[in-house]
């Protein structure tokens, strides 16, 4: 939407457990996260047709390969 003059207010927050595993010489963690996304000031498609605010479930996972001290 870059020629629309609609500002864009977006707040988000995630929480969620970080496992970590350390062993003598490296160290391995995984997280998993999820929380809220909450979009507002813009247009957004609805099924009943369009709204000023929005809001989704956004999840994010992540990990680190083993690293050798």
């Amino acid at each position: 939407m870059n020629s629309s003059t609609a500002g864009l207010d977006l707040v988000t927050f995630t929480f969620g457990p970080r496992y970590a595993w350390t062993r003598s010489r490296f160290d391995v963690f995984g997280q998993v996260l999820g929380g809220e996304a909450i979009g507002m000031n813009n247009i957004f498609p609805s099924t009943q047709g369009a709204n000023s605010s929005g809001n989704a479930l956004p999840l994010e996972q992540g990990g680190r390969q083993p690293r050798f001290v």
